[in-house]
């Protein structure tokens, strides 16, 4: 089955040989987006610059910073679109897994 993308990255995004850190210093992020993507880097960590495979799931996220879903999936969309991250679902109902755009090629966080 095919992956379904929820999310399209940013036209032009690229985030290869960049850190975390870097993607927060060269964006103009909000507390919640930088928020967003600090949970993400420490859910992705043993990822990060080794391959684009994740674990991180939506409802995680949202649940760490104790907010609806409906309100992660609006700061996801934002990152999605400032070509950040990504996300796909192997299926409809299922689960909504995070990326790192780039992610196998990015550096460690700092």
């Amino acid at each position: 089955m095919a992956n379904k993308h929820s999310y399209e990255s940013g036209a032009g995004s690229d985030n290869s040989g960049r850190s975390v850190q870097e993607i927060i210093d060269n964006n103009s992020l909000t507390e919640n987006e930088i928020q967003f993507l600090m949970i993400v880097t420490v859910m992705l960590m043993e990822y990060i610059g080794v391959e684009t495979f994740s674990d991180c799931e939506l409802k995680s996220v949202a649940a760490v910073m104790d907010i609806e879903i409906g309100s992660a999936k609006g700061i996801l969309g934002s990152l999605a679109k400032k070509g950040i991250l990504w996300t796909d679902r192997t299926s409809v109902d299922g689960p909504q897994y995070i990326s790192f755009v780039d992610q196998d090629t990015m550096k460690e966080f700092f």
